[in-house]
């Protein structure tokens, strides 16, 4: 081992030295390509010439950097590069950080399960943690970016990636596995990562990577103890029957559904200070104060807005619309996805097609699951303060001049299962905005080229933009029968804008003005 720190330091003296003898080949830190923001002040992205010379100056020292191009480029922009060092000492094959991801996720939501023991909410949360450790132990051996909770002294460029990747995910779920009594899930864990420690060799790179991992996971633990993940005491009340007021689903045996997931309303978020620093106005601008309900029935009646979209929702979103399209209606059921399987399988097909490192894998999966996790923090605040009514109620208790009837008027029902929480905003209008926004971060364009599944339809959707895919989030949401336009289009604006502040303003999982390490020291 000393050996091999020997070569290392050598090799780094080699290359930096290269470096400061000729200006014409210089390598600047600034000039690892930034994969957010664009800023005047932030660093020029790396051209194609800029990667050539980079792959010339490299196979001097004895190494290989791929070019990944886009395929059917749509933008006259420079194409994004996915460039990274080929070892041939590199005893990892495939990609360790896809491989724990799709473990942990499996055990959070069971592929052909409608409804497990674990939420789809505690499920993001849990992955935003996992994923966010997996970042950071990656940052600990590579550097290169800005990590977000664990800062350590050195970094260690030979501690194995393998056993970091697997410390970290076992150990944060292992934790709340413990916390929130999952014993099923535990075990299930357990017995994966046994298998997969047993798998990698023993040496000191193994212990190494096993407690840099384990140190992530820690500094993950202790930032976000008391964040009111699972917080049973945050309850909601049912409000009265009144006009504009949400009323819980019923199951078909007229069993009513709790609320679901209280607590996310009041979660601290990942990426910003507060639950509520988003927290819209109130619907169409209506007078309510969440102490005296209900909503001033006068007032929806009156708005030109709030009635046009409730005909829209009603005329095109009932089960039985004979305005709704067979495509229409394909659309609202594919929306009737598990989001955590959906968007993790994106990042996990992206990892594979554009042949992303591991630390490059592990930020796309940080950023997108904290993001994932912020923005149902960010609708079930919304969704919880004002308790607006989902369109089924509202059809049903609304006489024909838009007036307010106590008494039900008909039994419409909307074309899709309707969940058991209050209609505004959006919740997978704002959750699917900030995806995009995500691949949009991380791609440097908002052509995003990305494939997404659904386990409701069992098929896959391609979305060539960013505006393409919520362009058709907001469509099924309606289609479906579920929500209103107005509240469709502010969720998307929302979403979009916390993730360009999260990402592009404060700067989470930022390029580090650093030498590039996966450059001379990385693997994998």
């Amino acid at each position: 081992m000393k050996q091999s720190r020997f070569l290392n330091i050598l090799l780094l003296i080699v290359i930096l030295s290269s470096m400061m003898g000729s200006n014409t080949g210089e390598v600047r830190a600034d000039a690892a390509v930034p994969l957010i923001g664009t800023k005047p002040d932030e660093p020029v992205k790396i051209n194609q010439a800029d990667t050539e010379a980079n792959a010339a100056r490299a196979a001097e020292s004895g190494f290989t950097l791929e070019y990944v191009a886009k395929a059917d480029k749509k933008m006259d922009e420079a194409t994004r590069d996915f460039s990274h060092p080929n070892y041939a000492n590199s005893a990892l094959l495939g990609n360790v950080v896809s491989d724990w991801n799709a473990i942990a996720q499996e055990i959070l939501q069971p592929t052909g399960m409608m409804m497990g023991g674990i939420s789809m909410a505690t499920a993001f949360v849990y992955l935003g943690y996992t994923q966010a450790a997996v970042y950071d132990a990656l940052l600990a051996i590579e550097g290169g970016y800005k990590p977000y909770a664990y800062n350590p002294v050195v970094i260690d460029p030979t501690a194995s990636r393998e056993a970091a990747v697997a410390a970290a995910t076992y150990s944060v779920l292992s934790y709340y596995f413990t916390l929130h009594g999952f014993a099923h899930e535990l075990m299930m864990l357990e017995v994966e990562y046994a298998a997969k420690l047993a798998a990698i060799p023993e040496s000191p790179e193994k212990d190494a990577g096993i407690a840099i991992g384990q140190a992530a996971a820690n500094a993950i633990i202790t930032l976000r103890t008391g964040d009111g993940v699972l917080d049973l005491t945050e309850t909601y009340t049912v409000l009265p029957s009144g006009p504009g007021i949400w009323e819980p689903t019923k199951k078909p045996d007229g069993t009513i559904v709790p609320p679901v997931d209280p607590w996310m309303a009041t979660l601290k978020p990942f990426l910003r200070t507060n639950p509520d620093d988003y927290r819209p106005g109130t619907p169409y601008g209506f007078t309510y104060d969440p102490a005296t309900p209900p909503y001033d029935a006068t007032e929806l009646a009156a708005s030109v807005a709030y009635q046009a979209d409730f005909a829209e929702t009603r005329d095109w979103g009932g089960a039985m619309s004979s305005l709704r399209t067979p495509d229409q209606t394909a659309t609202a059921n594919f929306w009737t996805t598990n989001m955590v399987i959906q968007v993790n399988d994106a990042y996990r097909k992206v990892a594979e097609t554009h042949s992303l490192t591991l630390l490059e894998t592990a930020r796309l999966m940080a950023m997108g699951n904290t993001v994932a996790a912020d923005s149902l923090v960010l609708t079930f605040d919304s969704k919880y303060t004002y308790s607006f009514w989902r369109p089924i109620t509202a059809i049903r208790h609304t006489n024909m001049d838009g007036t307010y009837s106590e008494t039900e008027l008909n039994t419409w029902m909307p074309a899709v299962m309707m969940p058991s929480f209050p209609e505004y905003v959006t919740g997978h209008s704002s959750f699917m905005s900030a995806q995009a926004e995500v691949f949009t971060q991380f791609f440097g364009t908002d052509q995003i080229d990305i494939d997404l599944i659904s386990t409701s339809t069992l098929t896959t959707r391609h979305y060539a933009t960013a505006q393409d895919l919520r362009i058709e989030v907001g469509n099924a949401r309606i289609w479906g029968g579920l929500h209103y336009r107005s509240s469709n289009v502010l969720a998307e604006a929302l979403g979009q804008q916390f993730v360009i502040d999260a990402l592009v303003v404060n700067g989470h999982f930022a390029p580090n003005p650093t030498i590039f390490l996966p450059l001379i020291f990385g693997g994998g």
